[in-house]
């Protein structure tokens, strides 16, 4: 028990990335929540960033970053996502390294047709298209209805609607609160943070 306590206080040292990503892969713990374990990545300078659709690994993984402290960031895994689990998110990235990156929500079903809707609305919920196609979590969830009706045995194109009409875009505190329930972990704080000037008028500690 020692020698591990001597490990992780050298690891968390020295490579905290690397660290955090571990525990991250290691849940469920039974006592730190992946929540807790970004918050205090956060504290110690590490950079903890949403799952992404293209560069997400299945679980919880290193990218370079200068504003990090040890110089990566911890990218949270596909396997993070609500409804995703394991096997599935090891799916979607072993086919998008034989195949190439996804183009869009469509070319991500036609090509990994075990996805159903929910699964798809939980990976627009936190953030995971945001990135590799430029949507908001709204126009996101707005394109993931449409797009889950399409598969490889249909023609492409015929069941993805018209482009999503003008919705306002999530305030930090709905993004929180999405990251959340979407994945456990809020990277950039608890929506209780958005309280706390409040709260604090109101002697909540």
């Amino acid at each position: 028990f020692a020698y591990l306590v001597y490990a992780s206080a050298w690891l968390k040292f020295h490579e905290p990335a690397a660290f955090y990503a571990g525990l991250l892969n290691a849940q469920p713990m039974g006592f730190w929540s992946p929540h807790s374990l970004a918050q205090d990545a956060r504290r110690h300078g590490v950079v903890v960033r949403t799952p992404d659709l293209a560069v997400s690994r299945a679980g919880a993984g290193l990218e370079p970053c200068p504003d990090s402290h040890g110089g990566y960031a911890v990218r949270l895994g596909l396997d993070s996502i609500r409804g995703i689990g394991s096997e599935l998110a090891t799916r979607i990235v072993t086919e998008r390294d034989a195949g190439g990156r996804y183009g869009d929500l469509e070319d991500l079903v036609r090509r990994v047709d075990e996805i159903v809707q929910p699964q798809l609305e939980a990976m627009a919920t936190g953030g995971v298209f945001t990135e590799c196609f430029g949507l908001d979590r709204r126009q996101a969830l707005w394109a993931a209805g449409s797009a889950a009706r399409s598969r490889r045995d249909r023609l492409p194109g015929l069941a993805t609607s018209c482009d999503a009409p003008t919705l306002p875009g999530m305030e930090p505190i709905e993004v929180a609160i999405a990251d959340l329930w979407a994945t456990g972990v809020a990277p950039n704080g608890h929506p209780t943070q958005f309280l706390r000037e409040r709260l604090d008028e109101l002697g909540v500690g």
